[in-house]
């Protein structure tokens, strides 16, 4: 056997004094492996022994000294020491490495002489390994059943979970497990365990949801380590069932003619097994050509190579009429692996278009419509192409000039024809003719066209004399038939100024026709209307239209309704707006509602008083006194009465004024118990009064004097407004003696009053003499 040295890493450890290495070796079981320890001749000097151990055994001595070589122990028979003197690469070789010899070894040089930088001891830890014996593939089943060394699996429909697993024994390390399909590599999981001999083992779990990518696959577990330039593997083949991958349906390129030959094709791809075809058309109805001679059909299928998949053909055939129109023939496939899930068919589907002359309908059977209204006769079709290339209407057999401006339609755009404002003439049997690029049809019914004529009317107002708002009156207005046939009104419009008022009876009328209402929702008589409790509002002209069968006729003459009504409230004002005694005072009644008809008098109220001599928008009261400060009022009248009224509250004022003035002179007795002297003033608003002796004020707390003050309300009979009174007492029991001085109190006393918003204030003197 050649020797074969592998090694995965070396380290060299030296020692904190340099004389130690150590080394790792990895050697393969069964190959010759050298352990390297370095003898250094040339640096270190003879050597006496180089010892081998492994642990704490000795397994090897060397001596170039004394000629000896010697194995000791498990490296008997097995081992000898490569020693080059001219080099340092020497080595202890042991033949056909096991596992049994891994360990720590290691060399202990004794050199003659002991020198820096010699590595005496070198250790060498001994690691082995071996390739894998085997390599097989497991299925693991739905029931948790393991089926050992497996070659093939299925049939198996897309989607299935499969469980694989991959075991490798005998290698040392364990190998790493691989799962490929080709050169896609696969996932999968990597753990180790022991088998029944304890021998320690690779397992790899691969969990695969099947689909169409492994269709005709085969799936390999590889067996790997790092010092392997080749793999130990297991395979299985994989049989995937799946679903169609496509249908695909081919007919006609474009419409045919009814009566036609149609031939329809479906393809289905990529099913495995084979899928089963069944045909439907828009009815939901399954398609049995055996049973329908209608349809006639083959299916083919066959086996594509690439992928194992079948392709099936199926060929429908049948002969189109008109009903066939817009069928929708649907085809769907199904194969075990859908039924298997509970799948609905796949399903693809074409619609068939068939040309076919057209089928003509004229609605309705029977038209009433009143003169100058218009009718439609609707001409209905059904056809394809639904494009028309002629239509003609006939009436009473003969063809209707189209066009005309009393007609719009009978084109090959709008084939239904409208009549504009029908006459008498207009009435007969009508039938349409349509033909399109298959051919011309005329329709087997017709419609009967009947015109009627609408009513003249005139309307009735009772009563027929204007009305006062204040009574409240009620009015009746008719709309009574002048000329027209049938004479009886079935519905009525009311206009008041031209605008549509109301519509009688309040049921279903169509503004074209009358149609029968049941009673129960129009047992009214349109032709009256009640207007209650009428107002302004209610005033101005009033017209109507009447309807009867025959539709409606033309609007009446209008009637007035005149309703007088009494004038608006006004607003009274006053100027100026500040109300003096004595002076002029303009008061004005405005009123912006006249009433109906225009108010020609106004009356004025004073305290609620009439004011005879005064009939006119204006009032000036010339000169203010106290009698006018009252509640004035006024309002206008017309025919229909007196209207609102409007107040305002006169409030006169008066600037400062003596009632009262103090006297020129006033006397009294040296002796007097009592002396005083007194004024009053006329203020509104009021003012005050204050005193003066020889132009020095008075004061309030004066102990020579007492001030007396009094208000005196309004008095009509002297036309004094409000006033103050003010007296002033003479306190004698506080002057010197009790007695008044007739040389020292002799004095000017002046009476002063305060100004208001009306006027300043007024002053009177009195020269007192003591007597």
């Amino acid at each position: 056997m050649d020797t074969r040295i592998i090694i995965l890493l070396t380290t060299i450890l030296i020692g904190s004094f340099g004389d130690t290495t150590h080394e790792n070796i990895v050697g393969l079981e069964g190959d010759d492996i050298i352990l390297p320890c370095r003898v250094d001749i040339s640096n270190c000097g003879d050597f006496h022994t180089v010892k081998w151990y492994k642990e704490s055994k000795r397994v090897f001595v060397f001596s170039d000294l004394a000629n000896l070589m010697k194995p000791e122990g498990p490296l008997i028979d097995r081992s000898e020491f490569q020693f080059n003197a001219s080099s340092s690469h020497s080595g202890l070789l042991i033949k056909a490495v096991s596992r049994n010899d891994e360990g720590l070894y290691r060399c202990e040089i004794t050199y003659l002489e002991v020198r820096d930088n010699c590595d005496v001891v070198q250790s060498i830890n001994l690691t082995t390994i071996s390739f894998p014996d085997y390599v097989t593939i497991s299925y693991e089943e739905e029931e948790g059943y393991e089926v050992e060394n497996v070659t093939s699996i299925g049939p198996l429909s897309e989607g299935t979970a499969v469980s694989l697993i991959c075991r490798s024994g005998g290698g040392r390390p364990l190998p790493a497990l691989g799962w490929w399909n080709g050169t896609k590599r696969l996932g999968g999981d990597l753990s180790a365990t022991v088998d029944q001999r304890g021998n320690e083992i690779a397992v790899s779990r691969l969990e695969v949801a099947l689909s169409r990518d492994d269709l005709g696959a085969e799936w390999e577990c590889r067996a790997e380590t790092q010092l392997m330039d080749f793999s130990v593997s297991a395979h299985v083949k994989v049989d995937v069932h799946v679903r169609p991958v496509s249908v695909s349906i081919e007919g006609p390129d474009g419409p045919v003619i009814e009566g036609s030959l149609v031939n329809i094709l479906c393809l289905i791809k990529g099913a495995r097994p084979a899928a089963t075809v069944r045909w439907e058309n828009n009815t939901d109805d399954v398609v049995m050509p055996h049973q329908d001679s209608k349809y006639q059909s083959r299916v083919k299928t066959e086996e594509v190579l690439t992928d194992k998949t079948y392709e099936t053909r199926s060929h429908l055939s049948l002969k189109v009429n008109k009903e066939d129109n817009g069928r929708v023939l649907t085809c769907e496939a199904t194969n075990q692996v859908m039924l298997d899930k509970g799948e609905a068919p796949i399903k693809t589907s074409v619609t068939l278009q068939v040309h076919y002359a057209p089928t003509v309908h004229v609605t309705p059977d029977n038209i009433t419509v009143n003169e100058s209204m218009d009718f439609l006769i609707f001409c209905s079709h059904d056809s394809n192409p639904l494009t028309l290339i002629d239509v003609n209407w006939y009436k009473d057999g003969e063809k209707v000039q189209i066009p005309s401006d009393r007609y719009e339609g009978g084109t090959e755009d709008q084939p239904s024809l409208l009549v504009k404002k029908a006459t008498r003439h207009d009435t007969g049997s009508y039938k349409c003719q349509l033909t399109n690029s298959v051919g011309t049809s005329e329709s087997e019914d017709e419609a009967f066209v009947t015109v009627q004529y609408p009513p003249d009317v005139e309307l009735k107002m009772e009563p027929t004399e204007a009305v006062i708002e204040a009574e409240r009156p009620n009015i009746t207005l008719t709309c009574e038939i002048i000329s027209g046939e049938p004479s009886m009104l079935v519905g009525v419009r009311w206009y008041l100024d031209g605008d549509l008022l109301k519509e009688l009876p309040e049921c279903n009328l169509n503004d074209t026709s009358y149609v029968y209402v049941d009673e129960d929702f129009c047992d009214i008589d349109p032709s009256k209307l009640l207007l209650e409790n009428v107002g302004r509002s209610f005033q101005g002209n009033y017209s109507c239209e009447g309807m009867t069968s025959a539709g409606w006729g033309p609007r009446s003459e209008e009637e007035e309704l005149v309703i007088h009504y009494s004038p608006g409230k006004p607003t009274l004002l006053s100027f100026p707006p500040v109300v003096v005694k004595d002076s002029d005072l303009t008061l004005t009644c405005i009123v912006e509602d006249l009433g109906r008809p225009p108010a020609f008098q106004y009356q004025w109220l004073q305290n609620g008083h009439l004011i005879h001599d005064i009939s006119s928008a204006n009032w000036t009261i010339s000169p203010v006194t106290l009698k006018n400060e009252a509640n004035i009022s006024c309002y206008a009248v017309n025919l229909a009465g007196p209207g609102e009224s409007d107040v305002i509250e006169i409030d006169v004022l008066a600037p400062p004024a003596f009632i009262d003035r103090l006297p020129p002179y006033q006397g009294a007795l040296l002796n007097s118990s009592e002396t005083s002297v007194s004024c009053r003033v006329e203020c509104a608003p009021m003012c005050e009064i204050i005193w003066f002796k020889d132009g020095v004020l008075i004061e309030d707390d004066s102990p020579l004097y007492q001030i007396e003050t009094r208000f005196l309300p309004p008095d009509p009979q002297s036309n004094d407004l409000d006033s103050i009174l003010s007296i002033l007492h003479w306190n004698m029991t506080h002057w010197p003696g009790g007695r008044l001085d007739r040389l020292h109190d002799n004095s000017n006393y002046t009476c002063t009053s305060t100004g208001n918003a009306v006027g300043q204030g007024v002053s009177s003197t009195t020269h007192f003499r003591v007597e």
